[in-house]
């Protein structure tokens, strides 16, 4: 099984992470909403260890569906650049971005990313990816 780690940081208007392969490489850029401790709907998911299993969403087609997320269901990894985009699910960019109309922090080129993942993970029925907190440095 594939191994991922998710090292993210919390900010008032997002949540970017990096995404590290099982080989310790930087694979991609991750944004999420904003952590729960500044409120607002769907938060980031809690940190923890989460296997993943592939899954044909309806809105976003073959995707990574995180399981057993605390208080959460359809938790997906898709494409998406802005935080306002995702109702709890996790975006890969291949960088981050700014949206200067609006000061939201996203990622670039997500669909780049998302599809290098995917070719990652081919083959592949089920992921682990560890969520946790990272300090910026």
């Amino acid at each position: 099984m594939n191994k991922f780690r998710l090292e993210r940081f919390y900010t008032p208007i997002s949540t970017p992470g990096r995404l590290f392969d099982s080989n310790n490489l930087l694979f991609c850029q991750t944004v999420e909403r904003p952590h729960q401790t500044f409120g607002g709907n769907h938060p980031a998911i809690p940190e923890g260890v989460y296997k993943a299993l592939r899954y044909a969403s309806p809105v976003h087609g073959n995707v990574w569906m995180l399981q057993d997320v605390p208080g959460r269901s359809e938790i997906e990894i898709h494409v998406a650049n802005w935080p306002s985009e995702l109702l709890g699910c996790i975006a890969l960019g291949q960088d981050f971005s700014c949206h200067m109309t609006d000061t939201q922090w996203g990622v670039g080129h997500s669909q780049v990313a998302f599809d290098r993942f995917m070719m990652a993970t081919a083959g592949e029925n089920e992921l682990e990816i560890a969520v946790m907190h990272a300090e910026l440095t």
